[in-house]
């Protein structure tokens, strides 16, 4: 009934008296009493507050060896003082640093490292299983959300999400019943756009800063947003714009928006018209389609045999278009510009010829038709697409000889057609007219064989003799005797400056450096009409086309709309990214994620380090680079227009990482800006991280590094450069003011 080590004394046990330890085993005294001693003890007295507990579960944490774990399990063990109750193994988890997700709903104990383990052994988990989680959430999400807030509540989804496909391998019955009440239960975090003013008209709604409200509600309720415009309009319940998420939702029943929204088009007065508007647009729209079925093989509705030989372009006085929105049956009305709708034998694309062409609608229409599947970054790609010009296009790396040969085997193919029909109509053989050419060109050295074929052909009769006059009367009419050949060649465009500083970072560099563009000089026209472009000239001249005013707008309001997107992290992790800048030959690589951990908030920027790292060390440590760097963040932010809450400043200690963005996010590599000594250089620190906001702030519209990605990058670049040069200028800003 006694026991020789005392330790087993704060079990209850009698321990036997100091002067007769030595002889325990003469006296048949046990040094500890036995497992089933110890479980039945557990069992009829279990401590009844923390120290206790504390004392003797480090104890048992040293007997652990004999006893029967299986047995404690099923024990209500476990003091939870705050509910004055006891609890298996199975119904606690062990308390994390910060808040416990669910913490009014789970029960969380802490009884010291020793202690814990003894538990671990027992059976308490580090937290709820998602099958649990999932259980809780669903059946109390009011009470849920109240007790933990938006956040916690998000959080929850999250990892509900994440674990889905492990919830629907369960065959308890217990999941599979969970599973069917998920798709009906007003479970899930919706949000919803509040105008700030009341009856708003849709053109006033387009400009209003929206306000924010959150609510429960089921799947059916909840809409995906792949259209910006229909959200606007409609102000729907949706689901966060998070593909893992709004992928969730999804699978419980949400559907998006563009299913949701039933659009009819009208046009208004007169009858429709073939102008040279809708022959130039739908030349267009052939002549970019290589590059608007790019990338696009498994998610194509209509080839473009289809739309070369179906689609009819026709022009309106105007066009009206009535959208219902079907689960609620609310009802918009508004003027568009383009549209594309089914006629008898075809499909029409219409065009108002009251509203001014909008290359973002007709990329949107095109897409909608084209697409088995059509998304916003879609319709902004395919406008620049149609608005750029090709030597725009080039300069961005897209396949733009595509066209060219296209162009090259049509103009070959036309040009050879004419040549035919011109020789026929002349009324000489091939031969004869191959040998008045030769004669004509040896008499007149100074004028080029196309101009001599002009002339020849142009004779109704007689052709020899009449071309022989008509030369030495263009001769004899010329200035200085001579203007046919030379004059010609005056006319021919002066050579660009050398395209090796066409790239965005070339021309930055020549920028910097104070280098002037070249700008070729005005020839004036002579009198003489210049012979037929060669299909070289044409080419050379349709890259030589200006960006067109309206795609410069549409442009920059695009780049606009990603900044403002721009917003903070907002969580105290960061477990993945996917666009990584990578220092190797200077090219961009996708690479998987980071693992960091919020360490401080310096200077109004949150700060992250591995988490491996001791964020108090490396705060006092670097922070001095750390304020330095921010200071040049928050200037190129301000460059941007960008809010500092959407920066973030992080560090690691090996990897080729230099920045990322993260769901619109923008974190930085504060061990790159230190290895590159820009702390001691401003004007190359403040131009390559002006670069770095770039490649991120591309990654808003384009995920992947490609020619779309390298687009979008040198038009934020070029978009806010003079922003840069202005930082050149000024002073280095205070750090304390910052």
């Amino acid at each position: 009934e006694c026991y020789a080590d005392p330790e087993c004394g704060v079990m209850g046990f009698p321990i036997l008296h100091p002067l007769l330890r030595e002889n325990a085993r003469l006296l048949g005294v046990a040094d500890h009493p036995n497992g089933d001693q110890l479980i039945k003890l557990l069992k009829d007295s279990p401590p009844r507050d923390g120290k206790t507990a504390t004392l003797q579960f480090e104890y048992l944490a040293t007997r652990i060896s004999q006893l029967n774990r299986n047995s404690l399990q099923n024990i209500s063990f476990i003091p939870i003082e705050e509910k004055n109750i006891l609890v298996t193994p199975n119904g606690c988890y062990f308390k994390k640093e910060g808040d416990s997700l669910g913490g009014e709903f789970f029960d969380y104990v802490d009884f010291g490292e020793k202690a814990n383990s003894f538990l671990k052994q027992c059976g308490v988990k580090d937290e709820p299983s998602p099958l649990e989680l999932a259980s809780i959430v669903v059946n109390n999400p009011v009470e849920f959300y109240n007790k933990g807030g938006k956040d916690q509540y998000l959080a929850a989804l999250y990892m509900i999400a994440a674990n889905m496909s492990s919830i629907k391998s369960n065959n308890s019955s217990t999941a599979q019943k969970l599973i069917e009440r998920m798709k009906t239960a007003p479970f899930l975090l919706a949000t919803k756009r509040i105008p700030a003013g009341a009856q708003l008209t849709i053109e006033e709604a387009e400009r209003e800063e929206d306000q924010l409200t959150y609510q429960l509600a089921s799947a059916s309720q909840i809409s995906l947003i792949d259209n910006g415009v229909f959200l606007k309009i409609f102000s729907p319940l949706y689901c966060k714009q998070e593909s893992f998420l709004e992928e969730f939702y999804r699978s419980l029943g949400s559907r998006w928006i563009s299913e949701q929204v039933n659009e009819k088009f009208e046009v208004k007065g007169g009858m429709p018209e073939e102008t040279k508007r809708t022959q130039s647009l739908r030349d267009l729209i052939l002549e970019r389609a290589p590059l608007l079925y790019d990338n696009q093989k498994d998610n194509i509705k209509h080839d473009l045999q289809f739309i070369t030989t179906t689609l009819k372009f026709y022009e309106y006085p105007s066009i009206e278009v009535k959208r219902t929105f079907l689960p609620t049956n609310a009802v918009k009305t508004q003027s568009a510009s383009v549209a594309i709708v089914p006629a008898a034998k075809n499909w029409c694309f219409i065009m108002s010829k009251s509203a001014e062409l909008d290359y973002f609608d007709v990329a949107e229409a095109l897409s909608k038709f084209i697409l088995k599947k059509s998304n916003l970054q879609d319709s902004f790609l395919w406008s620049s697409l149609l608005s750029s010009s090709l030597s725009v296009l080039e300069k961005r790396g897209l396949p733009v000889d595509r066209i060219i040969n296209v162009k090259q085997a049509v103009a070959a193919k036309i040009a050879k057609e004419e040549e035919r029909k011109a020789q026929m109509a002349t009324g000489m053989t091939q031969a004869q007219e191959g040998k008045n050419i030769q004669l004509l060109k040896n008499m007149f050295p100074q004028f080029d064989e196309m101009t001599i074929k002009e002339v020849l052909r142009a004779q109704k009769e007689d052709h020899f003799n009449k071309a022989l006059e008509k030369l030495m009367e263009m001769v004899q009419n010329s200035e200085n005797g001579h203007r046919g050949k030379e004059e010609v060649e005056e006319k021919k465009p002066e050579e660009k400056p050398s395209s090796s500083s066409s790239s965005l970072f070339g021309r930055l560099s020549s920028w910097i450096g104070g280098s002037t563009p070249v700008v070729p000089s005005v020839v004036q026209q002579a009198p003489i009409p210049p012979p037929p472009l060669t299909n070289e000239q044409k080419i050379q001249k349709m890259k030589n086309e200006t960006l067109p005013r309206e795609f410069n707008n549409q442009l920059s309001q695009s780049l606009q709309r990603a900044i403002q997107q721009c917003r903070s992290h907002g969580k105290e992790t960061v477990q993945s990214h996917l666009s990584v800048q990578k220092v190797t030959k200077s090219f961009c690589d996708i690479t998987h994620g980071q693992s960091l951990k919020q360490a401080a908030r310096v200077s109004d920027i949150e700060m992250f380090v591995h988490k491996s790292m001791d964020p108090e060390q490396i705060l006092t440590t670097y922070s001095q680079p750390i304020r330095k760097f921010i200071v040049l963040l928050k200037e190129l932010a301000q460059i941007y227009g960008l809010n500092n809450d959407a920066i973030h400043v992080y560090l690691d200690s090996e990897g080729p990482t230099i920045a990322f963005n993260s769901n619109n996010s923008l974190f930085f590599n504060l061990r790159y800006y230190m290895s590159l000594n820009h702390e001691e250089n401003r004007k190359e620190a403040l131009t390559y991280w002006y670069l770095t906001f770039a490649h991120e702030l591309a990654h808003a519209f384009v995920h992947e590094h490609n020619s779309d990605h390298e687009f979008y990058l040198s038009s934020f670049a070029g978009e806010f450069i003079s922003g840069l040069f202005n930082k050149f200028n000024s002073n280095l800003p205070n750090e304390s003011s910052n």
